[in-house]
């Protein structure tokens, strides 16, 4: 037997395999499908309308640095939307409940004075301030604060 046709069948029996049959793909599992459709829960906007996000960063009063920070985008991504380039349903959903949020607090701090009082430290909050609270994901406690105003158990 020469050296090639040695180096040949000992090729031809890797290909094959230890066993020395052939080798088949196994075929690919399927992940279970779930029957969660995440974009249900984005919140939702009336038919027909868009979020303009250089609308919600003017009525909080805000740069375009501040929005980014508690959006978690950067302050390039606010720019190229406010230009008119297509938020991803991710970001969409991050403004619209930036917006919500807003909302809910032009309802206890008037709308002229809302920028300002969320840059302003608050003793409700440690001392942070409200742009740090929620820049930490903790925009809950700003919720919490809103519903016990409105319940009147804190003013």
């Amino acid at each position: 037997m020469s050296a090639t046709k040695g180096r040949a069948a000992l090729l031809s029996s890797r290909a094959r395999g230890a066993g020395g049959g052939i080798r088949r793909k196994k075929k690919a599992v399927k992940p279970a499908k779930y029957t969660t459709n995440l974009r249900a829960f984005i919140p939702k906007l009336p038919a027909g309308q868009s979020i303009q996000v250089l609308g919600v960063r003017r009525r909080l009063g805000f740069s375009q640095e501040e929005l980014a920070r508690i959006t978690g985008y950067s302050v390039r991504a606010i720019a190229g939307w406010e230009a008119g380039k297509k938020l991803s349903w991710a970001a969409r959903q991050k403004v619209v409940e930036t917006e919500r949020l807003r909302g809910a607090l032009a309802e206890i701090v008037p709308a002229s004075e809302l920028g300002e009082w969320m840059r302003t430290p608050n003793p409700a909050f440690e001392g942070q301030t409200p742009i740090q609270v929620i820049e930490c994901g903790e925009a809950d406690r700003i919720w919490r604060m809103i519903i016990q105003i409105d319940s009147g158990v804190a003013n």
